[in-house]
């Protein structure tokens, strides 16, 4: 088991200046974020080699995020204030299996289905309509196969060496 978490705060000032053909105004802007999150990831794998040649196995992996993004300015200015709670759910099964016909030569092919799952709760208003402050949920799924195929050129390494 895994866990992993961060607290990253930021700090800015900018001047916007505004130049109407007389004195230059400028409106200081002050902003702010203070993030944090956790990650608490498990795995587990089974391989079975009772096939000559062959090794067959599967796994399956979940993790679990939650995190918190705070975003303040002052004053306003076009810039809407956002304090977004989310959590994720990730889960990855996968399958496999390797061949090794000559001792130089082996194949492998595998397969995993990946799954992410967002759920956001907005702390200060319901109303949002500036990114990321309208998001409510996301979900994200990825499929994939891939095939390998690994050839030792050589069989000895330099001068001669097993390798």
């Amino acid at each position: 088991m895994n866990t992993r978490g961060s607290n990253l705060a930021d700090n800015f000032t900018s001047t916007n200046v505004a130049v109407t053909g007389g004195p230059v105004l400028s409106t200081p802007e002050a902003a702010n974020t203070n993030n944090w999150h956790l990650n608490v990831a498990q795995g587990l794998e089974a391989r079975y080699t009772g096939f000559r040649d062959w090794s067959l196995y599967a796994s399956a992996e979940v993790s679990e995020d939650w995190g918190n993004e705070a975003w303040n300015s002052v004053p306003i200015l076009d810039q809407v204030n956002l304090d977004q709670d989310w959590s994720m759910l990730g889960f990855k099964p996968t399958i496999g299996a390797n061949w090794y016909p000559l001792p130089q030569l082996n194949f492998g092919l595998q397969y995993y289905h990946e799954i992410h799952d967002y759920d956001y709760t907005n702390n200060l208003n319901s109303s949002l309509v500036q990114y990321p402050g309208y998001l409510r949920k996301a979900e994200f799924t990825t499929d994939d196969i891939n095939i390998r195929a690994t050839w030792q050129a050589l069989k000895h390494g330099v001068a001669g060496h097993a390798l």
